[in-house]
């Protein structure tokens, strides 16, 4: 889908008397409330929904961005909008900092997979900190959906229509399964598999031919991600499995198999 067609400028407000993350929610309620899709809830009832949300734990990422979401039921598209807060609000971030850019997210709850794909897609866009100044200095509402115009495409893919390959990223350094993970949910709708393993170490020291090598089980992290791709996307996947995890061909921890499809049906929950 092409998230920019369902940005409305009624829903962007640059500037914002809020003064906390109670005040931020009730005002991102009124934007999205706008939308005629949202017309059957209340604006009490969409904050109720995003305060909920933020319970689980803080949408702020960090890089002075927050991501509010929250999902229905009987809605049938997903609705985008955004908040500019110039001096920025107390947010909780991640980072401990205030935050000045909020990007809200209201999708259809049986639309998760495309949900997560969204979150993941938009919070890659956000972590270009010349992007979030440009969105910070914007003057106008039409100055900041021509921001996000420009930025925030994320194409609708048809599974059954494009040809296909399957990724096997064998994962050995737990600082970068996360965001290997994120890279493959940024791009997939429901074809992912996580595949818990063990080094090959941890079954040889038991074998009485290899006991010189091991005198104990060695059990490290170890984890496969296995996912299905466009295979017009491949090479841009390596390429960015590369910036995350640097020179794989001459440092071991990390393994890319990647297998043409001459089948495959359906799809998996995230």
């Amino acid at each position: 889908m092409d998230l920019a067609e369902n940005l409305a400028v009624d829903q962007i407000q640059v500037g914002t008397s809020a003064k906390d993350k109670f005040d931020v929610l009730h005002e991102i309620a009124g934007l999205a409330k706008k939308c005629p899709v949202l017309e059957e809830y209340s604006e009490e009832v969409i904050f109720e929904a995003l305060d909920t949300r933020e319970r689980i734990g803080s949408t702020g990422f960090g890089n002075r961005v927050a991501i509010p979401h929250c999902a229905f039921d009987e809605i049938d598209r997903f609705i985008v909008g955004a908040l500019v807060a110039p001096e920025g609000v107390d947010f909780g971030a991640l980072d401990g900092q205030k935050t000045h850019v909020f990007f809200f997210i209201i999708g259809p709850q049986p639309q998760r997979n495309k949900h997560i794909q969204i979150l993941s897609a938009v919070s890659r866009v956000f972590e270009n900190r010349e992007f979030v100044d440009q969105l910070i200095k914007a003057a106008d509402a039409d100055a900041v959906q021509r921001l996000l115009e420009g930025h925030l495409t994320v194409l609708s893919r048809e599974s059954s229509a494009r040809e296909k390959s399957m990724f096997y990223v064998t994962i050995q350094k737990e600082e970068l399964f996360d965001e290997i993970l994120e890279l493959f949910a940024s791009v997939n709708e429901g074809s992912i598999s996580v595949i818990e393993t063990n080094n090959a170490s941890a079954y040889l020291h038991t074998l009485p031919l290899y006991s010189a090598f091991w005198n104990e089980s060695r059990n490290r992290f170890g984890r496969i991600i296995v996912a299905s791709v466009d295979r017009a996307l491949c090479n841009d996947i390596v390429r960015r499995i590369h910036m995350v995890a640097g020179d794989i061909e001459s440092e071991s921890g990390i393994m890319i198999a990647i297998q043409d499809l001459s089948y495959l049906s359906g799809s998996l929950d995230f």
